[in-house]
């Protein structure tokens, strides 16, 4: 790395950062149409719409907490009828 930076200059960061960026966005939409809108309906029969409102408060909760092991009290709580405290 150090020789292309010696002799390309700084700008090896610019064409990195495109392409980190170009994959990132790729992921997202693959992500997006793969899973919610293909998976989903097909699948599952269930609205991609539905599925994201029912999942956002254990998805806040994990993004929050940055665990995945905290989020499942707050799955289960809709489904028991009881809530949590």
């Amino acid at each position: 790395m150090a020789v292309g930076i010696g002799t390309e200059g700084v700008g090896v960061f610019s064409s990195l950062g495109a392409l980190v960026l170009a994959v990132a966005i790729a992921v997202v939409i693959h992500i997006a149409f793969t899973y919610l809108f293909v998976l989903m309906r097909v699948v599952a029969g269930v609205s991609p719409v539905a599925l994201l409102r029912g999942a956002k408060d254990a998805m806040l909760t994990a993004f929050a907490t940055r665990s995945w092991l905290v989020p499942p009290p707050t799955w289960m709580a809709p489904r028991s009828g009881r809530r949590l405290p």
